[in-house]
């Protein structure tokens, strides 16, 4: 299962890699919120964005859903993924969503507009974690055997 809190921590978002929907829970009761339908398989990566305005999810469908957190519409879907998503996160100024696959590839959307803007490529194998530094000018990632800094990646 995977688990994601909203920055002001009211509300978290679960997912599991046998069913297709992301859940919302209201922190304080335990109830549900929102369920998101979208997705054709299971959910492995769930990020709220830094504002909590967003809540990001990629899964076995090699998709990544863009969700209003609030109202639950879905704002956009990301296709470009040829493998299973394993990881996302989403930078601190909230523009930039890496997510990481079994592709062996790491895809950086402009949330923004909805767009890829980068791939990156350089894992012998599936690249199983990402995460932004604070400033945003590094990304790390970890494959099954690798380990790769990326410097200066957004501009």
């Amino acid at each position: 299962m995977k688990v994601a809190f909203s920055p002001t921590a009211n509300h978290f978002a679960t997912g599991t890699a046998e069913s297709p929907e992301v859940v919302v829970w209201d922190a304080s009761s335990g109830n549900r919120i929102l369920t998101l339908k979208g997705h054709a398989g299971g959910v492995f990566g769930l990020a709220f964005s830094p504002d909590g305005k967003s809540l990001v999810s990629g899964g076995q469908d090699c998709t990544v859903r863009v969700w209003d957190s609030e109202t639950g519409q879905e704002k956009c879907c990301l296709e470009g993924h040829t493998d299973e998503l394993r990881r996302l996160t989403v930078s601190q100024d909230g523009r930039w969503l890496a997510s990481a696959a079994i592709d062996r590839t790491i895809r950086i959307w402009d949330l923004r507009i909805g767009q890829q803007a980068y791939l990156l490529e350089g894992h012998d194998a599936s690249v199983n974690g990402v995460a932004f530094s604070p400033d945003g000018k590094r990304l790390a990632s970890v494959g099954n055997s690798d380990l790769i800094v990326w410097e200066a990646v957004l501009k």
